[in-house]
């Protein structure tokens, strides 16, 4: 069996993994506190999915949806049907964790999907 100290130092590696994947290189004081805290009060009852990779269509989508274009129009300029445009926009938004389209161009750009 494990010792507890195997499993402190995995999730305290895991952690900064976390971060690095977020962009945070460099966390400060308070930002690990508070990921410590959260880590220490969760219970993982179910698999995560830390899948943040988007196809080139979802990015093509994201890209229209952050110039402000419909689901109708990013179909036009992409040639594909709107319902397909509409798949893509919902894995997108699956994929970043967010409830809508604004949220999931907020997040496009935190992970350099679409140019700042």
């Amino acid at each position: 069996m494990k010792s507890e100290r195997f499993f402190v130092e995995k999730l305290n590696y895991l952690a900064i993994r976390l971060l690095e994947e977020l962009g945070n290189y460099a966390p400060s004081q308070q930002q690990i506190d508070l990921l410590e805290q959260v880590l220490s009060s969760t219970t993982i009852d179910r698999r995560l999915t830390f899948e943040k990779s988007l196809t080139v269509m979802e990015k093509a989508c994201l890209y229209w949806a952050a110039k402000g274009m419909t689901t109708e129009e990013t179909a036009g300029l992409l040639k594909i049907a709107a319902s397909t445009v509409e798949t893509h926009r919902n894995k997108i938004k699956r994929k970043l964790q967010c409830k809508n389209i604004a949220h999931a161009v907020f997040e496009g750009l935190r992970y350099g999907y679409i140019g700042g």
